[in-house]
């Protein structure tokens, strides 16, 4: 039987240009706007951040941390949203989600298909 995996997908949608014309980066993880769910202070990174050529969102055996989101004001102010990405064999984990501004924060470690094109 196989292990059940969550679904990522990352949605590159550019704002009306007469209000903000900000790009913003979605990420859903089973249809769920995770980063919106967790963290309501600011809007989630620049897809030149998450997707440029660091491609930080990018799993290597390593584990690092990545910045989802961060406060409108600062993130010293009223936090920021990370995650831990690491791959794992043939599977890819996102865990240890962590606000420095609270400590209530709590979101489950999700695993993704490494090979996964959906």
């Amino acid at each position: 039987m196989d292990k059940a995996t969550n679904r990522v997908s990352i949605r590159v949608a550019v704002a009306d240009p007469e209000y903000s014309g900000t790009v913003e980066t979605r990420i859903f993880i089973d249809d769920r706007p995770i980063v919106v769910e967790a963290f309501t202070a600011g809007p989630a990174e620049p897809p030149e951040y998450l997707l440029g050529l660091d491609h930080r969102l990018h799993a290597g055996v390593e584990p690092h941390e990545v910045r989802l989101a961060e406060a409108d004001c600062t993130e010293g102010c009223c936090g920021a949203l990370y995650v831990t990405i690491q791959r794992c064999g043939d599977e890819v984990v996102w865990r240890g989600w962590r606000n420095p501004d609270t400590s209530d924060l709590s979101l489950p470690a999700f695993t993704f298909d490494a090979a996964s094109r959906r």
